[in-house]
């Protein structure tokens, strides 16, 4: 029997051989249409938050923002910390951007942290510069 806490978020993204398994389908098929990632993302950037308060001290609650369009009413159930719900990637503090739904491309964000399986990126981390609201 298989532990599930010791599945990875990602197991359902490999691909058949045929296909160029996961590393070549990457970007011609949709792999991570759940996007699992986007959860994966925000658990590491809330434990990290949580573990570390200065890596970003405000005064009001963080903004985020989840790219995943016309599923807007399924993030606040995925939050473990209070948010401020964001839907403009020019206004959030944190961006977690999706292979599927890159809303941060182009924006003015530092990126924290990637969430890779089979060495591709299925989700990126991003805070805005401190100052810069």
């Amino acid at each position: 029997m298989v532990h599930l806490a010791r599945l990875h978020p990602l197991e359902y993204v490999a691909i058949n051989a045929f296909a160029g398994g996961t590393p070549g389908a990457y970007d011609k098929f949709e792999q991570d249409y759940w996007s699992a990632a986007a959860t994966e993302g925000l658990r590491r950037l809330e434990r990290r938050l949580d573990y570390d308060p200065s890596f970003r001290e405000t005064e009001t609650l963080p903004s985020i923002l989840i790219c995943i369009p016309w599923r807007e009413r399924l993030i606040g159930p995925m939050l473990q910390r209070p948010w401020i719900l964001e839907t403009d990637p020019d206004k959030a503090d944190f961006v977690i951007a999706t292979q599927r739904w890159r809303c941060a491309d182009g924006k003015p964000l530092i990126l924290i942290d990637e969430v890779k399986r089979f060495d591709r990126t299925f989700a990126w981390v991003y805070t805005r510069p401190i100052g810069d609201n």
